[in-house]
């Protein structure tokens, strides 16, 4: 049997996704919604954020030029 709960995995050594933030509070499960050896999820902000885009993707898919890990809600002017 293999499952989240079971695996000690260092986020940001095995991947390019380094989880900052907001990010690094959420279980392994909040993201990947399928089994551990079959997952490859898209970088993109939208990939998991596209329904807290008040700006309907008016803006593309850049979220981080504007927008830090530590909250979505909160955006830095530039």
């Amino acid at each position: 049997m293999n499952g989240w709960n079971l695996w000690q995995f260092d986020h940001g050594k095995s991947t390019e996704f380094a989880l900052t933030g907001a990010h690094s509070k959420v279980a392994c499960a909040g993201c990947h919604k399928q089994a551990p050896d079959a997952v490859k999820l898209s970088q993109d902000c939208a990939a998991c954020h596209s329904k807290d885009d008040v700006h309907l993707g008016q803006f593309g898919r850049q979220c981080q030029r504007c927008h830090v890990t530590t909250t979505f809600k909160a955006a830095r002017l530039q």
